[in-house]
């Protein structure tokens, strides 16, 4: 209504969401938000907004990772500009795909639970609040945002990655013995010690990761839940489905390949406590390198090797001196966000409302090593 005044929640809200862009925290985030980005000069401030928005009205520290994967266009710059004490920017010098970029996001997570999210929103923040309680309240370590599970909002999904998307689940079954319905939804959420586990291992740098991330999981034991989502196509995609699917495909053989041959095998890991999951580690910009990188323990006989990789140069630069302090609780910024005369701002580190659709019956796996069990919630 024209002249009416903000809400008090809205009020909470806005001012939840001011302290997160302009107050460092004062404690190790609770929550890791990784985007990976790739010439996303259009949509990264508006994604930014909406999570920024969404998750400082939580009331829990929380950060922002933003994986740039070599772009070309201002992506990286906008982020700069926008300093944020929260948000850290990684640069990749040259692109090398969604895969590694996803890897160095997680590399650099500092939270106890660390989520994947696409920079096109495909999939809206606010499905982030179930996927958290399935692994707070009922002790899962992957929760996977699914299109293809029962009570899915799937909206102008073409029929052409619908058929493609069918078959390649067909394959992904039957060759890898994975049973999540939607392996490639880029909205996944891990705890610290589950996604150190995984992408230690992963090696796949383009768009098939997700699978081998899946993959991983099941050989690791991990208790992995599906969780139907809203699923909005987004316009302005770059992808070509058929391009990727045939890559998909290749990835398969390459996944099977590497794991015959031990390659998922390859070192012995460190404890969990000597990875870098502290404020002071990415404070300081640490980022794994290959001779000396922080593994993980691993099960079932596989062990972990360094999170990065020596051909995965990043860009670091000194972050703000202290990361720490939980935003209050704030009327909805518009979706990018808004500038003012906030506190002098610490520089940027490099190295770097829908409704949810209705509670459905979720599918969950888990844990059995070596394969994936299937369980299907009672209704």
């Amino acid at each position: 209504m024209s002249g009416s005044t903000p809400t008090v929640a809205g009020t909470d809200r806005y001012r939840a969401f001011k302290a997160w862009v302009s107050t460092p925290l004062t404690e190790p985030p609770r929550i890791s938000v990784v985007i990976p980005a790739y010439n996303e000069e259009w949509r990264i401030l508006p994604t930014v907004g909406a999570i920024a928005t969404h998750l400082s009205a939580r009331g829990e520290p929380w950060e922002l990772v933003v994986a740039d994967d070599g772009s070309s266009d201002s992506t990286v710059a906008l982020l700069q500009d926008l300093r944020f004490p929260n948000l850290r920017v990684l640069v990749a010098d040259r692109n090398r795909g969604k895969g590694s970029a996803v890897r160095r996001g997680v590399a650099a997570a500092r939270g106890r639970y660390v989520l994947f999210a696409d920079a096109d929103q495909s999939t809206p923040i606010e499905q982030f609040d179930r996927l958290l309680a399935l692994i707070t309240d009922e002790g899962y370590d992957v929760v996977v945002g699914s299109r293809a599970a029962r009570g899915a909002a799937v909206h102008s999904k073409s029929l052409l990655r619908k058929v493609l998307s069918r078959g390649l689940r067909i394959l992904v079954s039957a060759g890898f013995g994975v049973k999540v319905a939607d392996t490639q939804c880029g909205f996944k959420l891990f705890t610290a010690d589950a996604a150190r586990s995984l992408f230690a291992l992963q090696v796949v740098d383009g768009f098939s990761f997700d699978l081998e991330v899946l993959y991983l999981a099941s050989r690791l034991g991990l208790r992995t839940a599906e969780e139907p989502v809203e699923w909005i196509d987004a316009p302005g995609s770059t992808v070509d489905a058929a391009k990727v699917s045939l890559q998909f495909l290749a990835d398969l053989v390459r996944i099977r390949l590497h794991d015959l041959r031990g390659g998922y095998r390859q070192r012995p890991a460190l404890p969990a406590s000597e990875a870098p999951h502290t404020a002071d580690a990415a404070e300081a910009g640490e980022v794994a390198d290959a001779a000396d990188g922080p593994g993980v323990p691993a099960a079932t006989g596989m062990s972990a090797r360094p999170v990065a990789r020596p051909d995965e140069n990043v860009t670091t630069a000194p972050g703000p001196a202290a990361r720490r302090s939980a935003a209050p609780g704030a009327a909805e910024p518009p979706p990018v966000p808004p500038a003012g005369p906030d506190p002098a701002p610490q520089p940027v580190e490099q190295s770097t409302e829908r409704p949810a659709p209705a509670p459905a019956p979720r599918h969950t796996h888990g844990p059995v090593p070596l394969s994936l069990s299937r369980e299907v919630a009672p209704r």
